[in-house]
């Protein structure tokens, strides 16, 4: 049984973990907990309390936290659906910016032709 929510504390966010299985089981994940963390995590503290709820099944909680980065995923793709639609407009703008700025060369051309006589 596991479950694991990130909380905002009084001065900094904080994980909250809820594990349940024999005491062999649960003091392993302790051992892990304070051991093993992933490389940019900052931890100032680790404390264990006993906890007389029920906790989810590891699988249970597996599905709940796909479905939420799914839905925060869809959220970002959205977004960026959003920033590609203006970079394309921004595009079209500087093409028609290129075309105009070639017509001038080509008159700015055709005028020292006439100035120099070339």
């Amino acid at each position: 049984m596991f479950e694991a929510y990130n909380i905002e504390g009084e001065k900094e966010q904080q994980l909250v973990i809820y594990v349940d299985g024999s005491e062999f089981e649960v003091e392993a994940f302790r051992r892990f907990a304070e051991t093993k963390r992933p490389a940019k995590a900052v931890v100032s503290k680790i404390a264990a309390e006993n906890f007389d709820g029920e906790v989810m099944r590891v699988g249970e909680f597996a599905q709940i936290y796909a479905a939420v980065q799914l839905g925060e995923a869809k959220l970002i793709l959205g977004d960026m659906k959003d920033d590609i639609k203006f970079i394309k407009e921004d595009a079209k703008e500087l093409k028609w910016g290129v075309r105009d700025v070639g017509g001038e060369v080509k008159e700015m051309n055709a005028n020292v032709k006439n100035f120099t006589g070339m």
